[in-house]
């Protein structure tokens, strides 16, 4: 335990050049809460840049998503977020009704915040004033680093990004409003007419597939 603390502090020591224009108690709380195996992955700078977005999360803005292209087929798209009931399945749901093909995730959520200290509700000089909280600093974050391989021959344009961004924007906001059965049939949806644009698409013959059984190699 003294070693992760240790750890976090030269972690946040390590950060907060790269931070600057990112508040102090949106800093801490991301280094103080996310998983440890998190930072053992990501480069310094590339953390900071994570947290930068995380600083711009609010209750009515719950999600951040960037895109970088690393070669002429691969993307990686970086997702925070307020953490959410199903949100992973509706992520992946989404990128794959893009036809976006996953090649590998990398998911990280942050811990629970501790209760806070039980606080006397006043003191010998009247009432103690309650501190004011950040609008969503404690909640729950994701950093989701997904690589993806556009399925279809078409490239992966700015305008798609952005449809995407607004799409995925807008789930999160249904998650946010307890709205899983209905973000779960908009994805759903978008996802079977992908499939359906890419069945019409398809004009080849499939080669006949023979299967034989020999129960004569296993009793089961």
């Amino acid at each position: 335990m003294l070693q992760a603390t240790t750890d976090r502090e030269s972690m946040l020591a390590t950060l907060t050049p790269l931070c600057r224009g990112v508040e102090p108690d949106i800093l801490h709380d991301f280094v103080s809460r996310m998983d440890q195996d998190y930072f053992a992955v990501f480069p310094p700078a590339l953390i900071a840049t994570h947290i930068a977005l995380a600083a711009h999360l609010t209750p009515d803005h719950p999600c951040e998503v960037r895109f970088a292209k690393l070669d002429r087929g691969r993307w990686t798209i970086t997702i925070i977020a307020y953490d959410y009931f199903s949100e992973f399945a509706t992520i992946c749901g989404l990128l794959s009704a893009f036809g976006l093909n996953i090649e590998e995730g990398r998911i990280f959520t942050s811990a629970e915040t501790d209760p806070p200290r039980p606080a006397r509700a006043s003191t010998s000089y009247g009432q103690r004033p309650k501190p004011q909280s950040r609008p969503g600093l404690t909640r729950k974050k994701i950093v989701d680093v997904f690589t993806v391989i556009p399925t279809e021959k078409q490239p992966f344009t700015a305008a798609e990004q952005n449809r995407l961004t607004e799409q995925l924007s807008r789930m999160i906001l249904l998650l946010d409003d307890n709205q899983f059965d209905e973000a779960r049939q908009q994805v759903n949806r978008q996802l079977v007419e992908h499939l359906g644009k890419r069945r019409s698409s398809f004009s080849g013959l499939l080669h006949t597939v023979h299967i034989t059984f020999d129960n004569s190699q296993s009793a089961t």
